[in-house]
């Protein structure tokens, strides 16, 4: 997912090998506990759903779509997506540090995730991380 909300990824991992057809992918941030130095914010830690992609083809993914929510969180077999700037908000607004984890569903192989650690995004809506698994 680019700034403007599109889906452009192209599978990774045993997808990208052709061991595998997506049906899946959801995008969680991991709002981790703060350090022991920091106080923690009332209601704040744990996972955010910020995306689900079933159809990579939905019009939603197309466009500055990102800009804005689309989709209903939460509901089985339709997209959805948190706009990339209340990722950020999100993100800016937790002590801890964030995790962004994709969980990837195959058809017919074992899922996967990919997990980047430490992701920021800027006010210009690029993002970096540091590392990940």
């Amino acid at each position: 997912i680019n700034r403007h909300g599109n889906y452009v990824n192209p599978p990774v991992g045993s997808a990208a090998r052709g061991e595998g057809e997506i049906q899946l992918k959801e995008f969680w941030l991991h709002l981790k506990a703060p350090k022991a130095h920091q106080a923690p914010k009332r209601g704040k830690g744990g996972y955010e759903l910020v995306a689900s992609i079933y159809n990579p083809h939905n019009i939603m993914w197309q466009g500055s779509s990102g800009r804005k929510t689309a989709g209903i969180k939460g509901l089985h077999g339709k997209d959805y997506m948190l706009a990339i700037q209340q990722w950020r908000s999100m993100i800016n607004a937790h002590r801890g540090e964030v995790d962004l984890i994709v969980k990837i569903e195959l058809l017919d192989r074992p899922d996967y995730s990919l997990v980047y650690k430490d992701f920021k995004i800027y006010d210009n809506l690029d993002y970096s991380h540091k590392g990940g698994e």
